[in-house]
This record gives structure tokens, C-alpha cells and sequence, in this order.
């Protein structure tokens, strides 16, 4: 038998078209002027209709645009490279691209000397630190010359790791992990090396939007864990439909994510996390953003991030 169910997203918007103003105060913000045809759902229609131009299944299918069929990227620089074995890079790296390749973890790094190695890629095994990067590239700079794709993923300073790396290099593309610690439009990213066991590491969508887009690179494409930001001089033009298909990414792919089939069936519960990520979301962010400060410095006072709007 068939039991028609409520999607248990109604239990935290409980009134209609929440999604259509979500959209329209993002596309607002974002100094985005609303489209004419947007009367009713419209807004939610027209992000959709758009979303395949950001969205992906994977981010790896980003990498054609720049360098198709067999040319590749000139050099790279990997913070957090693991065993080079799954990379959102992986198209340039599976073609030998080159560079500067970073990982603290000795077996997965063990694992990418021995599978990875080529004359043109230095593989090492290090805690990389921000205010390092200028000499660390200094010392290695046979392997860094013409870096054309930047990616850190390190589940901690991920942000200022980022911004430390295009102060001394000019790429065309920049890699990141999305962690959706907090929604947007609130920019949330780590300033410490030590989460205490807390996964508050790395950085947001919102965060990565803002930071990289006042270094001219936008938003190219997204799936559930990584986002691929193309400098301007490479990227599609920045239009309202692309913004809206971003948006609409990221609302199915972290924004509005459904909780567990368990949860279909009988009273939807969901933890406080939960109930408060969805409040947030659904408020005026200028009156809830102290609140958002307070609950996380309730949680844990000890650990250095930012939050902004």
C-alpha cells in the first residue's frame, strides 16, 4: 500500500512561497534587480530552470571548458591533497598536470608518492600554514610557476589558506570545500587550526561567493561538497539567471536538504540544529545574526571564526 506523506520541510516553512523570498532577498543582496515575470512561484521557476548551468553531479566535469581533450592545466597547488586519488582536479591531475601537492596525513601522502609521482609534481608531506605560503612557494618555485588552478581542502583555515595563496599566485581557477556549517547569506569561516573535535572547520558558500568574488573569480560549478570558481577573464558572464541557478544549487544540495527517510514516515522530528538553521534561514538575517553569534559561542567559546553578512 501507498501513504501520501507530507515533505517534512513544511513543518519548519510553515507558510507558502518561503523559497520565492529566499530567492528574492538573495537576488536583492546581490544587487540584482527582480525579473519582470517573477510574479508568484515564477522566482523558484525560473532558478530551476537555470540551475543545470551551475549544478553538477561533480565538479570534475568543470575542467573541459578550460583545457579540453588532452591540453591541460600548466601547474597546480594542492593544500590537502590526500592520496591525489579523488580530487575535484581529478581530470588535470589523471592528464599530469603538475605542481606543488600538500597533505599532512603520512599514509594518504605515502599513497600518492607511489601512484602519483612524476618529475613534474612535488608530493608533501606537511602541515601547510597560511603566513608561510609566501616562502613555502619561494622555496618550491620549479613546481609553482604558471599556476593556473588553486585548490585547498583542509577541513580547518581553509579560508585564509585560500586568501594567503592568491596573494602570490594568479590562477584561473580556484577549488574549495563547501561546508554549510551555518545558511546563507551568512558568511561563516574558520580562523583556527584546532576545531576541538567540532566540525566547525573550513569555510561556506557564502563566505566563498563574497571573498572570491573581490578577487574577480565566480562561481563555475557546484555539487555537494566542492565548488569550482573561474576568474572573470575565463568565466561565463555574471547574469541573474546564473545567480538564480546557483541559488537553487545550493538550496537542493545543502540549503533545504531532506532529512532521513525514517522522518517521511509518522511526525517529523528534527534535532536543535536543525530547527535552528531553517529559523535563521527564514528571518531577516540583520535580526537574527546576534543570535546566530550567541548559539555559537554558547556552544564553544574558544574557537576563532568569522561571521559576517
Amino acid at each position: 500500500k501507498y501513504f501520501p506523506v507530507q515533505n517534512p520541510l513544511k513543518a519548519l516553512h510553515a507558510g507558502p512561497g518561503f523559497v520565492d523570498r529566499w530567492l528574492e532577498q538573495r537576488l536583492l543582496e546581490d544587487g540584482f534587480e527582480m525579473p519582470a515575470a517573477a510574479a508568484g512561484n515564477r522566482l523558484s521557476s525560473l532558478a530551476l530552470a537555470a540551475m543545470p548551468e551551475v549544478c553538477a553531479a561533480s565538479v570534475t566535469d568543470a575542467w573541459d571548458a578550460l583545457w579540453p581533450g588532452e591540453s591541460t592545466a600548466r601547474s597546480m597547488i594542492i593544500i590537502g591533497c590526500a592520496s591525489l586519488g579523488d580530487e575535484p582536479t581529478q581530470p588535470l591531475v589523471d592528464k599530469g598536470t603538475g605542481g606543488l601537492f600538500i597533505d599532512q596525513d603520512r599514509r594518504a601522502i605515502r599513497a600518492a608518492v607511489f601512484h602519483r609521482s612524476a618529475p613534474n609534481r612535488l608530493i608533501l608531506n606537511m602541515t601547510a600554514k597560511p603566513r608561510e605560503v609566501r616562502d613555502l612557494l619561494k622555496k618550491h618555485r620549479k613546481y609553482v610557476q604558471n599556476v593556473d588552478v588553486v585548490q585547498v581542502d583542509i577541513d580547518t583555515i581553509d579560508g585564509p589558506m585560500v586568501k594567503a595563496l592568491l596573494e602570490v599566485t594568479d590562477p584561473l581557477a580556484v577549488v574549495v570545500e563547501v561546508r554549510d556549517f551555518l545558511p546563507l547569506p551568512f558568511r561563516y569561516a574558520c580562523l583556527t587550526g584546532d576545531t576541538k573535535g567540532l566540525s566547525w572547520g573550513g569555510a561556506n558558500l557564502a563566505y566563498w561567493m563574497r571573498e572570491l568574488r573581490q578577487r574577480n573569480f565566480h562561481l563555475a560549478r557546484l555539487d555537494d561538497r566542492d565548488a569550482v570558481f573561474f576568474h572573470g577573464s575565463v568565466a561565463k558572464p555574471r547574469t541573474r539567471e546564473r545567480f538564480l541557478g546557483a541559488m537553487a544549487c545550493y538550496l537542493v544540495k545543502y540549503g533545504l536538504q531532506i532529512a532521513e527517510p525514517r522522518m517521511l514516515l509518522g511526525r517529523p522530528q528534527f534535532d536543535r540544529s536543525t530547527v535552528h538553521r531553517h529559523h535563521w534561514m527564514e528571518s531577516d538575517p540583520h535580526e537574527v545574526v546576534d543570535e546566530v553569534w550567541l548559539n555559537l559561542t554558547a556552544s564553544r567559546n574558544d574557537i576563532r571564526f568569522s561571521l559576517e553578512l
